[in-house]
C-alpha cells in the first residue's frame, strides 16, 4: 500500500501534466509544492520539465530551516513557498506559473478586479499584484504574503502567479481561474478601451503600460 508521501509525489507529477497540458506553464517557468507534515513540504526540484519530472526526483524541504535531502536542489522559489506555508496554515499545496495572461497582468503591475463566483472561492476575492522585489529574496516573499492577505492567489510583479488551496486539486483549480479571470478581464479591457476585437500581444503591453502611467 502506497504510503502518503508517496501518494503526494504522484499528484505533483500528474498536476504539472496537467499544468503543462493546459497551456498554464511552459518549458521550466513554473513549480508545485505540497506541505508533507508540519516542518516539511515537497516541492518539485531546480530547473525541473513537468513532462519529465518523476517522483523520486521530488525534494523534501523543511519549511523553517529551508534544509533539503537530496541532492538534487529545490526549486528557486523554495522560500516563497516555505513562507507561505509557515504565515497560512490552510495552505497544503502551491503552485508557482507564468501562464501567458495572468503574466501580462503582473508585468503591467495591474490587479484583477474582476470577480466571478470562483474567483471568490478559489482565490478569496480580487487578486492583487504584490511590489517588485528581486526574484528569490526575502523582500519578495514579504511582499507577496501582503499581496496575499485574505486571499489565496497574487500577482507577483514581472514574474508570474502564485496560488495555493486546500489541496493539490483546489490549488491548480485556483491556477486556472486566475488564468481565465485574467484574460476575461483583458478581453474587456480590451474592447472598452481600443474597440477592437482581436489585439497582438504587443499591443496588449502597450495599452497597459498606457492606463498604468495615466
Amino acid at each position: 500500500m502506497e504510503t502518503r508521501e508517496e501518494q503526494l509525489r504522484k499528484s505533483m507529477v500528474d498536476y504539472g501534466l496537467k499544468l503543462q497540458g493546459g497551456g498554464l506553464v511552459f518549458g521550466r517557468l513554473g513549480n508545485i509544492s505540497v506541505r508533507l507534515d508540519e516542518k516539511h513540504m515537497l516541492i518539485t526540484p531546480l530547473g525541473s520539465v513537468f513532462t519529465e519530472l518523476l517522483p523520486q526526483n521530488i525534494v523534501i524541504v523543511n519549511y523553517y530551516h529551508l534544509t533539503y535531502r537530496l541532492s538534487a536542489k529545490p526549486s528557486s522559489e523554495c522560500g516563497l513557498h516555505a513562507s507561505i506555508y509557515r504565515a497560512r496554515p490552510e495552505a497544503n499545496a502551491i503552485i508557482h506559473t507564468h501562464s501567458p495572461n495572468a503574466s501580462v497582468l503582473a508585468a503591467s503591475g495591474r490587479n484583477l478586479p474582476f470577480v466571478s463566483d470562483d474567483v471568490r472561492k478559489y482565490l478569496g476575492g480580487a487578486s492583487r499584484v504584490a511590489d517588485y522585489a528581486i526574484q528569490g529574496t526575502k523582500k519578495q516573499n514579504r511582499n507577496a504574503l501582503r499581496a496575499l492577505t485574505d486571499r489565496n492567489g497574487c500577482f507577483l510583479s514581472s514574474h508570474g502567479t502564485v496560488v495555493f488551496g486546500a489541496n493539490i486539486a483546489d490549488a491548480f483549480k485556483a491556477c486556472k481561474v486566475m488564468e481565465d479571470a485574467s484574460a476575461e478581464y483583458i478581453k474587456k479591457e480590451i474592447m472598452y478601451f481600443s474597440g477592437k476585437s482581436e489585439i497582438s500581444v504587443r499591443d496588449v503591453f502597450a495599452l497597459f503600460a498606457e492606463r498604468k502611467n495615466n
